[in-house]
Protein backbone atom coordinates (compact mmCIF):
# COMPACT_ATOMS: atom_id res chain seq x y z
CA UNK A 1 0.00 0.00 0.00
CA UNK A 2 1.51 3.49 -0.93
CA UNK A 3 -0.51 5.59 1.51
CA UNK A 4 -1.53 4.43 5.25
CA UNK A 5 0.19 3.09 8.22
CA UNK A 6 2.26 0.20 8.53
CA UNK A 7 3.63 -1.76 11.49
CA UNK A 8 5.14 -5.15 12.07
CA UNK A 9 7.70 -7.27 13.68
CA UNK A 10 9.37 -10.66 13.04
CA UNK A 11 6.08 -13.10 12.11
CA UNK A 12 3.61 -10.06 10.45
CA UNK A 13 3.56 -7.03 8.89
CA UNK A 14 0.29 -5.39 8.92
CA UNK A 15 -0.82 -2.40 6.44
CA UNK A 16 -3.86 -0.19 6.92
CA UNK A 17 -5.57 2.34 5.25
CA UNK A 18 -8.27 4.23 6.15
CA UNK A 19 -10.83 6.68 3.92
CA UNK A 20 -12.18 9.80 5.16
CA UNK A 21 -15.96 10.05 3.86
CA UNK A 22 -14.13 12.46 1.01
CA UNK A 23 -11.87 10.09 -0.59
CA UNK A 24 -14.68 6.90 -0.34
CA UNK A 25 -16.97 9.06 -2.24
CA UNK A 26 -14.59 9.66 -4.75
CA UNK A 27 -12.63 6.07 -4.35
CA UNK A 28 -13.82 4.11 -7.75
CA UNK A 29 -12.63 1.17 -6.07
CA UNK A 30 -15.91 -0.39 -4.12
CA UNK A 31 -15.52 -3.94 -3.53
CA UNK A 32 -18.10 -6.59 -2.08
CA UNK A 33 -20.28 -4.96 0.57
CA UNK A 34 -20.62 -1.47 -0.54
CA UNK A 35 -18.03 1.26 0.30
CA UNK A 36 -18.68 1.19 4.51
CA UNK A 37 -17.47 -2.43 4.56
CA UNK A 38 -13.56 -3.13 5.76
CA UNK A 39 -11.44 -5.39 3.64
CA UNK A 40 -8.98 -7.13 4.28
CA UNK A 41 -6.18 -8.92 2.01
CA UNK A 42 -3.21 -11.75 3.80
CA UNK A 43 0.00 -11.77 1.66
CA UNK A 44 2.04 -15.25 1.96
CA UNK A 45 5.33 -15.04 -0.09
CA UNK A 46 7.07 -18.16 -1.60
CA UNK A 47 10.37 -16.56 -0.88
CA UNK A 48 8.99 -16.39 3.18
CA UNK A 49 7.57 -19.95 3.25
CA UNK A 50 9.04 -22.43 0.58
CA UNK A 51 6.25 -25.38 0.82
CA UNK A 52 2.91 -24.84 -0.89
CA UNK A 53 0.71 -26.57 2.00
CA UNK A 54 2.62 -24.57 4.57
CA UNK A 55 1.55 -21.39 2.91
CA UNK A 56 -1.85 -22.23 2.43
CA UNK A 57 -2.19 -23.38 6.18
CA UNK A 58 -0.81 -19.96 7.09
CA UNK A 59 -3.33 -18.22 4.67
CA UNK A 60 -6.39 -20.41 6.14
CA UNK A 61 -5.22 -19.71 9.58
CA UNK A 62 -4.71 -15.82 8.98
CA UNK A 63 -7.89 -15.97 7.09
CA UNK A 64 -9.91 -16.97 10.22
CA UNK A 65 -8.57 -14.74 12.80
CA UNK A 66 -8.91 -11.68 10.55
CA UNK A 67 -12.55 -12.75 9.85
CA UNK A 68 -13.14 -12.49 13.82
CA UNK A 69 -11.12 -9.02 13.81
CA UNK A 70 -12.26 -6.93 10.64
CA UNK A 71 -14.97 -5.72 12.93
CA UNK A 72 -13.11 -3.20 14.42
CA UNK A 73 -11.65 -1.75 11.89
CA UNK A 74 -13.33 1.74 11.43
CA UNK A 75 -15.63 1.91 8.30
CA UNK A 76 -14.35 1.21 5.11
CA UNK A 77 -10.62 0.81 5.60
CA UNK A 78 -8.39 -1.37 3.98
CA UNK A 79 -6.05 -3.62 5.70
CA UNK A 80 -3.30 -6.05 3.93
CA UNK A 81 -1.14 -8.42 6.49
CA UNK A 82 1.98 -10.29 5.07
CA UNK A 83 3.34 -13.03 6.90
CA UNK A 84 6.97 -13.64 7.31
CA UNK A 85 8.81 -16.59 8.00
CA UNK A 86 8.52 -17.70 11.46
CA UNK A 87 4.85 -17.53 10.69
CA UNK A 88 4.36 -21.09 10.40
CA UNK A 89 6.14 -22.03 13.36
CA UNK A 90 3.51 -20.21 15.50
CA UNK A 91 0.17 -21.53 16.74
CA UNK A 92 -2.98 -19.88 16.05
CA UNK A 93 -3.45 -18.22 19.24
CA UNK A 94 0.14 -16.65 18.81
CA UNK A 95 -0.73 -15.96 15.91
CA UNK A 96 -3.74 -14.07 17.28
CA UNK A 97 -1.95 -12.30 19.94
CA UNK A 98 0.35 -11.05 17.43
CA UNK A 99 -2.82 -9.98 14.99
CA UNK A 100 -4.56 -8.57 17.81
CA UNK A 101 -1.09 -6.15 18.82
CA UNK A 102 -0.54 -5.33 15.18
CA UNK A 103 -3.62 -3.84 14.68
CA UNK A 104 -3.78 -2.09 17.73
CA UNK A 105 -0.30 0.04 16.88
CA UNK A 106 -1.43 0.69 13.38
CA UNK A 107 -4.40 1.70 13.96
CA UNK A 108 -3.31 4.11 16.83
CA UNK A 109 -0.59 5.40 13.50
CA UNK A 110 -3.43 6.11 11.69
CA UNK A 111 -5.16 7.99 14.82
CA UNK A 112 -2.23 9.99 14.65
CA UNK A 113 -1.82 10.54 10.74
CA UNK A 114 -5.43 11.66 10.30
CA UNK A 115 -4.97 13.88 13.50
CA UNK A 116 -1.86 15.83 12.21
CA UNK A 117 -3.82 15.79 9.10
CA UNK A 118 -7.04 17.32 10.15
CA UNK A 119 -4.39 19.77 11.84
CA UNK A 120 -2.13 20.91 8.95
CA UNK A 121 -3.27 24.21 7.72
CA UNK A 122 -4.30 23.95 3.94
CA UNK A 123 -2.50 25.95 0.83
CA UNK A 124 -5.55 27.81 0.17
CA UNK A 125 -5.94 29.15 4.08
CA UNK A 126 -1.84 30.09 3.79
CA UNK A 127 -2.60 32.09 0.96
CA UNK A 128 -5.81 33.88 2.54
CA UNK A 129 -4.52 34.42 6.01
Amino acid sequence: MKLGSRTGNRALVVYLRTFSAVEDSESTAVGVGGADSSRAGIVVGKRQISKATTRNNVKRRLRHLIADRIGALPSGSRMVVRALGPTAERSSAELGALLDQMIARVLRQEERRAHIAATEPTKEGEANG
